[in-house]
C-alpha cells in the first residue's frame, strides 16, 4: 500500500483557541490517529500551526506548541515536520477586526520554537517568511493605496516575486514606506463601528453577521455548518439562493464518467492494444506565453479529453497521462515550434477524424501546426531527440546586439531596420543556455522579447520519421 501524506492542520494546541476558530482538533484523537498510522507503516507526519490567532496569548503560544509536539513525538516515536505561519486576518471574515502581529513578534516566537527542537533529529521545524506575511497583510487589509503600492514596487523593479530568488525585500519595504508610511496602522485592531476599506464590496454576507460571529467566536461558541432551512441569517441566502447540502449534479457526473469508461474501455486496457505514438507540433503565442509548463500539461490533458482522444496512462499508484514535451519553454517566452508526443490505443483512422476537435479544444495562442504518427520500434523519447533550438530576439539597441553576435559564434543578425534589430540564435546541446548569454533571465526576456522559431533534433528531426495525420 502506498503511504500518502499524513497532515494535521491543528492551527493551535490551545483548546479554547480551537473553539474560537470553530475548528476542533482534539489532542487524544490526533494521538490515536498517529499511533494507528505508525502501526500501518507511516514514518512521517506533518503539523501546521499559526501564531497570532484570536483567542490565544502570544506570550504562551511558543511553549504550548513545543509541549504539544514534544508529547506527540515521545508517545508515537515518529518523524514530525512542523510548519508555522503568521495569522493574517482577512477581509469579509469574522476576524477582519483583529490585529495582525508584527514581524518582530512573529520572528521571536518562531525562533523560540525552532531552537527548542534544534537537537531533536525527529522533529523538523520551518516557518513562513515574516516579511511575506506582513506584505500579505498590507495588501489584504489596505485601502485604495494598495494599487499605488503594487505599481510603485513594479516600476522600481519588483517582478516575479512569487519566486524567492526574484523577491527584492528592499524594493517592497521602500515602496510600503513611501505609500503608507507606518504599516502598523494597517495591521492594527479595528473598531466595531469603523468604516473598513472593503465595506464597499458586497459578498452577500453582511457586516452585522460577521461581527456577531466575531463576538460569539471570542466566547468559544461553535457555529454549525449551513443547512436548509438555515437560521444563521447571514445575508447570503437571498434571491432564491439556499445552502447546498448534496450536489444535484453528482449522479449526472457519475453517469457521464461511466458512459465514457464504457465507450473507451478497450483503449485503456494495457497490453491488449497496439500503442500508437503521436507527435504534435504547436505554437505558444499571445496570452498563452504566460502559461507555465505545468499549466501547459493540464491544457493538453484537458484538450485531449474533450476531443475524445484517450491517452495512455502510466502504471502505479498515481497514474499520469503519458505526454512528453521537448524542452519546455520558460514563462513569458513565445514559440512558433513546440513539440509533444503522447501515446494512444486509438487507431490511426479514428484518430485522424478527431484532430480538428483537438485544435478547437485548445485556448487562444496555442494552435496545432501538425499532428503526426511516429513510426518507431519500441519506446520513443522526444527529449532524447532534442538537440537544440533556434531563437529570434528583437531589441532597440543595435550596438549591444552586434557585440552579442561577435561574442558568440552561434548568434547571427538576420535583419536590421533603423534602430530595431532582429537576430537569430542557434542554441544547441552543449552551448550556453539562452538565458545565460545575456545575464539575468527576466531582464533578458524583458529586453530582447525572445521567441523560439524552431526546435532542432540531435540526430534526425522527429517529423522525418513520422507520417502526417491531419
Amino acid at each position: 500500500m502506498r503511504k500518502s501524506g499524513l497532515t494535521f492542520a491543528v492551527e493551535t494546541p490551545n483548546e479554547f483557541g480551537q473553539a474560537v476558530l470553530n475548528k476542533r482538533a482534539e489532542r487524544s484523537k490526533v494521538l490515536d490517529i498517529l499511533l494507528q498510522a505508525k502501526k500501518r507503516g507511516w514514518k512521517l507526519a506533518k503539523f501546521y500551526f499559526m501564531i497570532g490567532l484570536p483567542g490565544t496569548d502570544l506570550s504562551s503560544t511558543a511553549e504550548e506548541i513545543i509541549t504539544y509536539i514534544s508529547e506527540m513525538e515521545k508517545q508515537v516515536k515518529i518523524n514530525l515536520n512542523v510548519n508555522i505561519g503568521t495569522y493574517i486576518p482577512k477581509p469579509h471574515t469574522p476576524f477582519q477586526w483583529v490585529k495582525q502581529i508584527s514581524e518582530e513578534e512573529a520572528l521571536n516566537t518562531f525562533r523560540i520554537i525552532k531552537d527548542a527542537f534544534r537537537k531533536n533529529r525527529f522533529v523538523k521545524v520551518s516557518y513562513h517568511d515574516t516579511f511575506i506575511s506582513m506584505l500579505e497583510g498590507v495588501i489584504s487589509r489596505g485601502d485604495e493605496r494598495v494599487g499605488d503600492l503594487i505599481e510603485t514596487a513594479y516600476r522600481r523593479g519588483a517582478v516575479l516575486d512569487a519566486w524567492d530568488e526574484h523577491l527584492n525585500r528592499d524594493i517592497w519595504r521602500e515602496a510600503v514606506t513611501d505609500v503608507f508610511g507606518d504599516v502598523s496602522d494597517l495591521l492594527r485592531e479595528r473598531d466595531a463601528e469603523e468604516q473598513l476599506p472593503w465595506d464597499c464590496i458586497d459578498v452577500g454576507v453582511t457586516k452585522k453577521f460577521l461581527y456577531r460571529e466575531y463576538r460569539k467566536d471570542l466566547e468559544g461558541k461553535l457555529t454549525d455548518i449551513c443547512a436548509h432551512p438555515c437560521d444563521h441569517a447571514c445575508g447570503a441566502c437571498r434571491s432564491g439562493l439556499k445552502p447546498v447540502t448534496g450536489s444535484t449534479h453528482a449522479s449526472a457526473v457519475a453517469d457521464a464518467v461511466k458512459r465514457h469508461r464504457q465507450k473507451y474501455a478497450h483503449y485503456y486496457q494495457a497490453g491488449e492494444q497496439k500503442v500508437f505514438t503521436v507527435l504534435v507540433k504547436f505554437t505558444k503565442l499571445g496570452k498563452a506565453v504566460y502559461l507555465s509548463h505545468i499549466n501547459m500539461m493540464k491544457v493538453f490533458e484537458r484538450a485531449l479529453r474533450r476531443s475524445g482522444i484517450p491517452v495512455r496512462y502510466s502504471q502505479g499508484y498515481n497514474p499520469k497521462p503519458k505526454i512528453d514535451f521537448a524542452h519546455p519553454l520558460s514563462l513569458g517566452t513565445a514559440s512558433e515550434a513546440e513539440y509533444l508526443v503522447f501515446q494512444t490505443s486509438m487507431g490511426e483512422e479514428e484518430l485522424n477524424s478527431r484532430i480538428r476537435d483537438l485544435s478547437e479544444a485548445l485556448p487562444e495562442g496555442i494552435d496545432c501546426l501538425g499532428v503526426y504518427g511516429v513510426k518507431t520500434a519500441g519506446k520513443f523519447s522526444l527529449m532524447a531527440q532534442y538537440g537544440g533550438a533556434e531563437y529570434e530576439l528583437q531589441t532597440d539597441d543595435p550596438e549591444e546586439i552586434r557585440i552579442l553576435a561577435e561574442q558568440h559564434s552561434h548568434v547571427s543578425i538576420i535583419e536590421e531596420t533603423g534602430s530595431s534589430v532582429r537576430i537569430r540564435i542557434i542554441v544547441r546541446e552543449g552551448l550556453p543556455d539562452i538565458y545565460k548569454i545575456a545575464g539575468d533571465k527576466y531582464g533578458f526576456m524583458k529586453k530582447y522579447h525572445p521567441k523560439r522559431t524552431e526546435t532542432l533534433s540531435k540526430k534526425q528531426i522527429p517529423m522525418d520519421q513520422a507520417s502526417f495525420l491531419a
